[in-house]
């Protein structure tokens, strides 16, 4: 539904506003319902995630006026105009170190997603829900017990800042991705992980940068002596 028309308008707890909202929504739980009915995922995780794709349209809106997180704004504005004419929102800050700055890269990842609508700022929400479903579709191949997984998707702040069109939800799934390919010595995809946080949230980038130093080069997990060296 977007076009070289498309302008980006605050809908909120119009008519309008949840027509397209359900609709995004609708899509998540066609799909998780169809991975259901292929036995790929448990009646508890079923019922579980089609709580949390609800969410947004409880959470955005209706219970926090999304000027409370006003980044959302500039997400999805650039978000639109992207996706609308191919170009940065005027307001758009310059690169950083050259490579890109972080409203642009939160809107394209969050805009990659295949919803049916992108019309306000809650439908960057439900692509947050969609990237923590598929990040829990590939965590539990791990783990014995799908309902173990299940629990970490439950904490209420990721719920909450899953609910609303902010990089956050971006930066904790890449963090946890990361980490898991490390504690697996597989490290070129930790570092492919780990390389947009340079943008989205550099100070997390600088402390997962430490550890991947202290284990690639100082080998620091296996030996006190280099990881005193380190140190």
């Amino acid at each position: 539904m977007v076009n070289e028309y498309f302008s980006l308008h605050s809908y909120g707890g119009t008519l309008e506003y949840y027509l397209f909202e359900l609709a995004n929504f609708s899509a998540l739980a066609f799909f998780v319902v169809f991975l259901y009915k292929l036995n790929y995922i448990n009646s508890n995780s079923l019922i579980a995630w089609l709580a949390i794709f609800f969410t947004p349209l409880i959470i955005n809106y209706f219970i926090i006026p999304p000027s409370l997180f006003g980044d959302q704004f500039q997400y999805a504005a650039e978000a639109m105009s992207l996706k609308a004419s191919g170009t940065s929102a005027e307001y758009t800050v310059g690169d950083r170190f050259g490579i890109g700055n972080t409203v642009t890269l939160t809107a394209k990842m969050l805009g990659a997603v295949p919803l049916p609508n992108y019309m306000t700022v809650t439908s960057l929400a439900f692509a947050n829900k969609f990237y923590l479903f598929i990040t829990f579709l590939w965590l539990k191949r791990f783990f014995s017990n799908e309902n173990e997984v299940l629990l970490y998707f439950l904490i209420p702040s990721i719920i909450l800042y899953s609910s609303m069109g902010l990089r956050d939800t971006l930066c904790i799934l890449l963090s946890l991705i990361f980490i898991i390919n490390l504690l697996r010595d597989r490290y070129v995809f930790a570092v492919v992980f780990l390389s947009p946080l340079l943008l989205l949230k550099i100070q997390v980038f600088a402390v997962l940068l430490l550890y991947l130093i202290a284990r690639l080069l100082f080998r620091a997990h296996k030996n006190y002596y280099l990881f005193m060296l380190f140190f």
